[in-house]
């Protein structure tokens, strides 16, 4: 069995970690920083400027529309593409947070 991603697979992981790298990563201490600001201001649950910045960018990518793409022809409705699998893994690499 061939477990290599596909060369699309590989493109998509690239992108997903360079817009991770270019607009999250930066952005995390500003996050962490602005929940505390809105606890404070007792408005915890108010959408957050940090996110809010980074939706657009985020959509005008392709990768934006992956998990929704179609799946492969004949599989069940739902079934994620091939390439979607392989990225999806990757953004683990921020540290996971306690929600309080």
């Amino acid at each position: 069995m061939d477990f290599e991603y596909s060369p699309r697979t590989k493109e998509l992981q690239a992108q997903l970690l360079r817009f991770m790298d270019e607009h999250i990563y930066p952005a995390e201490q500003r996050y962490e920083d602005e929940i505390e600001a809105n606890t404070k201001a007792g408005k915890r649950w108010t959408p957050l400027q940090t996110i809010e910045a980074r939706i657009d960018p985020a959509t005008r990518r392709p990768m934006w529309l992956l998990l929704a793409a179609a799946a492969p022809e004949g599989a069940p409705r739902g079934t994620p593409r091939d390439s979607a699998r392989g990225s999806c893994g990757d953004n683990a690499r921020t540290p996971k947070r306690n929600v309080t």
